[in-house]
């Protein structure tokens, strides 16, 4: 059995069903009031009741819904109290011995201002505690509001008719959304749904609870209008038109580049971001696949990609699903290799010997230029020598023991030098 009811004081009757499964409520031209409807998750609403009772029982002057449910079929049932937009009184539900309920009643039976919700179990064949019941629930507070649909079927006499309260037409503000980026603002009470949806006219004196959720790589980044800061939930006062703006962002990630590596080089990024030389970190959307170029100065090579980018070629593609590094390395070129002698430093004995003024690296280096860098199989050793030794002489040149031990292996080849050369 349905209830009317003006539940937001228009002067038009709305339409309270109670189904088996949900508690509905329609405006008269047949939309959905905001808030409802209720869905009952594992309570029905008992095999033959279906009577929603409405008044004031908590002393705010709104008019309350009450209905009671079915939690299993003989025993037990629940008495579930709404404001009239959805919210669950916060005394209520409560169980009971009820079994299958009779339909609830709203009374001020006491004669205080103030009404009363009244109970009755079912009779059952006779079970004990399940006849003979009624509770009564007594919510308190300053005198009530009116009640408007109190009993099967509206009162005593079991009408089924009822007549608008009489006072002035409520006023409706319009609450409107804008979501950037990737995301969706709901309201609590329903209405808002944006995406999709994105305005609602409320009763003036309502507080709309707004909350933002973004999509998967995305992130809320922040209310404007109505509404502030960043936390993803607010609440809208609507005593007047309101707007809000709510902004989501691409999460981000950082692309770090590092250089090593006895030469010098700088790297870039498409999309831009990083030039490095001056710019090594960049921020970028996530999933954003960054293409970075390595570009040696002059007398330097570029030799090789560690960290995200290890393994690849030159260019590279590191993809910032996470915050990354990416490790470049360049190295010294060899010097020239003809036979006109001046072949450059001596990387292995300058570091051994600590400068390359000393009397050893001058033989020695006098000695490529006059006997290696005259031939074929000399100008091939000095290549190779020039394209290995610099990282092995910034390795030595770190370590005083290492440095010694290469003075001595070196020794019979200053001796030899000694002897053959021309300085």
């Amino acid at each position: 059995m349905p209830a009317l009811a003006d539940l937001d004081g228009d002067g038009v009757l709305e339409i309270i069903v109670q189904t088996w499964t949900a508690l509905n409520v329609f405006r008269g031209d047949g939309s959905v009031f905001p808030g409802w409807p209720y869905v009952f998750n594992g309570e029905g609403s008992g095999s033959e009741v279906y009577a929603p009772v409405v008044g004031d029982v908590d002393g705010d002057g709104l008019p309350d819904i009450v209905v009671v449910t079915t939690v299993d079929q003989f025993e037990t049932g629940r008495v579930r109290v709404f404001n009239r937009n959805g919210v669950s009184h916060p005394r209520f539900p409560k169980t009971l011995p009820i079994g299958q309920p009779a339909a609830p009643a709203i009374a001020d039976i006491d004669g205080d201002g103030r009404n009363e919700i009244i109970i009755a179990g079912q009779f059952l064949n006779g079970e004990p505690g399940y006849y003979d019941k009624v509770w009564v629930f007594d919510l308190g507070g300053p005198p009530h509001g009116p009640v408007l649909w109190g009993q099967f079927m509206g009162n005593a006499k079991h009408t089924g008719t009822a007549v608008p309260q009489s006072g002035t037409p409520p006023v409706y503000y319009a609450l409107d959304i804008t979501a950037t980026g990737a995301g969706t603002v709901t309201s609590n009470p329903a209405g808002i749904n944006c995406g999709s949806d994105c305005t609602e006219s409320y009763i003036s004196g309502s507080s709309i609870t707004l909350t933002a959720i973004p999509v998967s790589g995305y992130r809320f980044n922040g209310w404007s209008g109505a509404c502030g800061g960043s936390s993803n939930v607010c609440t809208v006062l609507m005593d007047r038109a309101r707007s809000v703006a709510a902004e989501f962002v691409r999460i981000q990630h950082s692309l770090t580049v590092s250089r090593t590596g006895s030469g010098t080089g700088t790297v870039s990024s498409a999309p831009a971001g990083i030039n490095c030389g001056s710019s090594c970190t960049a921020m970028y959307d996530t999933g954003t696949s960054v293409t970075l170029t390595a570009t040696p100065a002059s007398g330097s090579t570029f030799s090789g990609w560690g960290g995200a980018c290890a393994g690849q070629n030159n260019p590279c593609r590191a993809t910032t699903n996470a915050d990354s590094t990416v490790t470049a390395t360049f190295q010294l070129l060899p010097p020239p290799v003809n036979s006109g002698g001046g072949g450059g430093p001596c990387f292995i004995a300058t570091a051994a010997y600590g400068t390359p003024m000393a009397e050893e690296v001058r033989y020695l280096r006098a000695f490529r230029d006059q006997y290696l860098l005259t031939n074929k199989p000399g100008q091939w050793f000095v290549e190779v020598y020039y394209r290995w030794s610099p990282p092995l002489a910034d390795y030595i040149r770190a370590h005083d023991g290492l440095r010694t031990a290469v003075r001595w292996m070196l020794a019979p080849w200053v001796g030899l030098s000694k002897r053959v050369v021309d300085t």
